[in-house]
């Protein structure tokens, strides 16, 4: 994967457009809204205690592979931003110790993940009244 990363840049975009498509149908016909969070990776955490090896891990398809495509997913999306999809995946870069496994969030990072979540809401319904003024 790592050898064509832009490739799979535009696809990791064209599934989100996908998936948010699909849930805006459902949110018509069922009647609710809906929100996608893309958060913190684990194992894309270099300070994450459950990497064993970082050197070799640092080394490994997977993290090359994840690595060389989140980064720029994230900065396409700054440019090409997806409708009621928020990037909060940053949320754990000023949290040492945040994982209790590679993948999964203790408390604390639970608590900031909550708390952006919140303040993206609150401005994207400050928006949404301003729009329909």
């Amino acid at each position: 994967m790592s050898s064509d990363p832009e490739r799979y840049m535009k696809k990791l975009d064209t599934h989100f457009r996908l998936n948010l498509e699909y849930l805006k149908h459902l949110g018509r016909s069922f009647g609710f809204d809906y929100y996608v969070f893309y958060q913190p990776l684990g194992p894309l955490n270099l300070e994450n205690p459950f990497i064993d090896n970082l050197e070799a891990y640092q080394k490994s398809r997977h993290y090359k592979a994840t690595q060389s495509v989140v980064p720029l997913f994230r900065q396409h999306l700054k440019s090409n931003p997806i409708s009621r999809f928020y990037d909060i995946s940053d949320a754990d870069s000023n949290c040492a110790q945040c994982y209790v496994d590679l993948t999964h969030y203790n408390p604390r990072l639970n608590a900031t993940i909550a708390r952006r979540i919140l303040e993206q809401l609150d401005a994207s319904e400050k928006v949404n009244i301003k729009d329909s003024s």
